[in-house]
């Protein structure tokens, strides 16, 4: 179990983005829906404490299509911007970019118990 917050080093707006997601995970797993999980860059981002840093949210999840609800609701947008892939989602705010790269972390084949979550602070958390 880890921590990410403002006062952590971590870019504000990549903190505000974390919580956004959270608070949408949240929301779809109290509906009894699959949550999802971060991966990727900015996984690598908050494993490596800033060191690296990404640009985008990768998540895996079962079911994209609440949580993709659950993120627009909260002002992240289906992505429509010329020069870029449109597919995923992006916040005209914040500056980050949100891609569904697959379906359960593999295959549904992983340990869930290696998993780490990781707090924002204010009840929230992401994994």
């Amino acid at each position: 179990m880890g921590s990410v917050r403002d006062d952590a080093g971590f870019p504000p707006d990549f903190v505000e983005a974390l919580k956004i997601l959270a608070s949408a995970s949240q929301e779809v797993a109290a509906l009894g829906l699959p949550g999802a999980i971060l991966v990727g860059g900015a996984a690598v981002e908050i494993w490596t404490n800033g060191r690296y840093v990404s640009g985008d949210f990768d998540l895996v999840t079962s079911d994209s299509e609440p949580l993709e609800r659950a993120l627009i609701a909260r002002g992240f947008r289906r992505e429509d911007r010329s020069g870029r892939l449109l597919r995923g989602l992006y916040h005209p705010t914040l500056g980050i970019g949100i891609e569904f790269v697959s379906g359960p972390l593999f295959d549904g084949r992983s340990d869930c118990n290696r998993l780490w979550s990781f707090d924002l602070g204010d009840n929230k958390r992401v994994v």
